[in-house]
């Protein structure tokens, strides 16, 4: 054998040999998924997911559900390492999770992998707050933060109204932007909504205060003199306005509106004091007013009905007092109005306070606090006259009240007449007070007049203290009145003096009764041992003069209490102890036969000028309820309060 031949013969040789080993070696597939993972889970809202695979051959990917093609998955095949796409689609309906399987298997078969994979049918939702805000009229921005599960998307689903704004949104929310309002008051619903599932929304309610207007007020009432009166208007984004005509009377003009402000033109006030309240409205809606209310000053306040007493106060307390200038206002008041004052001391910043003339019936003013005065002086003031006209002036019966006691902050500089005209008094411990030793440079009063009046139920006190309608107490050189002139009136249970003039010095010069009707007078049930006299005059130095003249003194018993030889003292006039003999002027004083005088001192006097011969009873018609007309004729028919005759 050649050496080519035997070469041939060893490497078929090895051939042989060779490919006779590995007749029996298989290779083995390998699969394996990251993290071993078995269970793929979706919520409601869908998704993607990955899944790594690890293999040395080929593998092939198999979706299996139960329902429509909700679950995907991509490659369906690969060859080695590999990366799976899990896909679901939302779960729009129903009432319980949906499940799938995917199964991976390599193409030998020898490994095959399944992975379940479930989707939840529930959802959290979104939630939205606030779910109510209140935009102020000037507009504002309104914060709203959304909650939405995972990273899910999010949409506002209604239409915004024109007046509401927003910003760029972010996942965590949104802000709206509300305008201002140039109107009523406006609200929007605002609907929020998941946007894979629209039927999962939350709805939220944004409002808006409505527009404003307003007007600085005044700073007082606008002078008689008149003038040009600038107001301040401010409204809620610059909105126009207008003045309701309708609200503005024919004494009130205008001039130079602009948008924040309008100017009044008011001329000089010749009448009563007026006051007009003037409306304010946007042009764009003109239910959306204010008002304001102008009051012109005038020597005449006409009060209106309804006005309540702290409102009168109030009234009285504006009016202003210039120092040494006499007050000027005349203070008209409603006919039937009760105006009952629980705080002491009504200013009499007037000249005259009246009733109405027009009026059927006389406005009350009544005091209704314990051991107070009605009135008040203005400290400082100088008083030409005060006028008390037309009223019913009460104090309250049990309370020991005054209708004018000067007190410390009171003190006038001058007062020359005060008159009560046509007035109803009652109820008053005394009707006019003097003090002076407590009020040092209290000025003396020059004439005091009370003319047609009915007089009530006075001079109570209550106890065993005097009381006395007009009490003069001059102790140290202040206070005091000229002149107290009473006429044409009825005084009927006054329990006291008329007039007591008291102190060191002269309290009163002059006393001046004439045409006056006195009926159970001087019976005071309390004051035992003490003395009941008309016209008390207690000091040398009060040598007041008295005149009385066509008066008539109608019953002063039974007298209370216990009568003795002694008490009580029941005089016309206590002269002190100089000689009134001198000082007095009778003529045609009349008195009934159950007037009568009892215990008179050295020092009293008894002004009886004439005798009628006749009871009360048998003289007037009622005198016990008021009624003191004639119904006897005598000398007497021409005595006496006239309105009885």
């Amino acid at each position: 054998m050649n050496r080519s031949s035997s070469f041939l013969s060893l490497v078929f040789v090895a051939c042989i040999f060779l490919f006779g080993c590995n007749k029996d070696v298989k290779v083995i597939s390998t699969l394996e998924l990251t993290d071993n993972v078995t269970t793929v889970d979706f919520g409601k809202i869908g998704g993607q997911q990955s899944i790594g695979v690890t293999s040395n051959t080929t593998w092939t990917v198999t979706v299996n559900t139960t329902a429509t093609s909700w679950l995907t998955c991509l490659p369906l095949s690969g060859k080695g390492n590999g990366q799976l796409s899990v896909s679901a689609t939302a779960f729009e309906g129903g009432t319980a999770p949906r499940t799938g399987t995917i199964t991976i298997e390599t193409q030998d078969g020898t490994i095959s992998l399944p992975v379940t994979v479930t989707q939840s049918h529930f959802i959290a939702g979104i939630t939205v707050t606030p779910t109510e805000s209140t935009a102020p009229a000037a507009g504002s921005n309104v914060p709203i933060t959304v909650n939405a599960p995972g990273p899910s998307a999010w949409s506002i689903t209604s239409t915004l109204p024109a007046w509401i704004g927003r910003t760029d949104k972010v996942q965590e929310g949104i802000t709206l932007v509300v305008a201002a309002n140039p109107g009523d008051a406006r609200n929007a619903d605002i609907t929020f909504a998941l946007d894979a599932f629209p039927d999962l929304k939350q709805t939220i309610k944004v409002k808006q205060d409505p527009a404003t207007i307003s007007v600085a007020p005044l700073a007082g009432p606008v002078a008689i003199a008149g003038g040009d009166v600038p107001l301040t208007v401010t409204t809620t984004g610059g909105a126009a306005w207008s003045i309701v005509p309708s609200s503005l009377p024919d004494w009130i003009t205008t001039k130079d509106k602009t948008q924040t402000g309008i100017t009044l033109v008011i001329p000089a006030n010749t009448g009563f004091q007026r006051r007009q309240t003037l409306t304010f409205a946007l042009d764009a809606f003109p239910t959306i007013t204010t008002t304001l209310e102008v009051v012109q000053d005038a020597d005449v306040i006409v009060v209106a009905p309804g006005t309540t007493a702290a409102q009168l106060y109030t009234i009285l307390q504006g009016i202003p007092v210039t120092p040494d200038t006499p007050p000027n206002k005349i203070v008209v008041l409603p006919g039937g109005e009760v105006f009952e004052f629980t705080t002491a001391g009504v200013p009499m910043n007037f000249k005259l306070i009246t009733t109405d003339p027009a009026a059927t019936e006389k406005a009350t003013l009544r005091i209704n606090a314990k051991d107070a005065r009605l009135f008040a002086f203005a400290n400082g003031a100088v008083y030409d006259e005060i006028k008390f006209q037309n009223l019913k002036l009460e104090g309250m019966e049990t309370y020991n009240n005054y209708c004018l006691y000067p007190r410390t902050g009171e003190i006038f500089k001058q007062l020359n007449t005060l008159t009560f005209e046509n007035c109803e008094i009652s109820h008053f411990k005394a009707f006019f007070f003097t003090l002076s030793g407590a009020l040092s440079g209290t000025p003396r009063i020059g004439t005091i007049t009370v003319n047609n009046c009915q007089v009530y139920d006075c001079c109570n006190a209550g106890g065993t203290t005097a009381g006395a309608f007009f009490h003069a107490y001059n102790s140290s050189g202040y206070g005091g009145m000229d002149n107290i002139v009473i006429t044409n009136s009825t005084f009927r249970y006054v329990w006291q003096s008329l007039i007591n003039c008291q102190g060191n010095y002269e309290s009163v010069k002059t006393v001046k009764i004439e045409n006056c009707t006195f009926y159970d007078f001087l019976k005071n049930p309390n004051l035992t041992g003490a003395i009941n006299v008309f016209i008390v005059n207690a000091s040398a130095n009060n040598t007041v003069a008295v005149s009385v003249k066509n008066v008539i003194f109608g019953s002063n018993t039974p007298f209370q209490g216990t009568i003795t030889a002694t008490t009580p003292r029941v005089a016309h006039v206590w002269a002190g102890s100089y000689d009134a003999a001198t000082k007095l002027s009778k003529d045609k004083v009349y008195i009934t036969t159950d007037h009568q005088m009892l215990n008179m001192g050295t020092s009293d006097y008894d002004i009886t000028t004439d005798h009628t011969n006749l009871a009360s009873d048998a003289l007037w018609k009622d005198p016990a309820n008021g009624d003191f007309h004639f119904i006897t004729s005598g000398a007497w028919s021409t005595a006496g309060d006239p309105r009885w005759r």
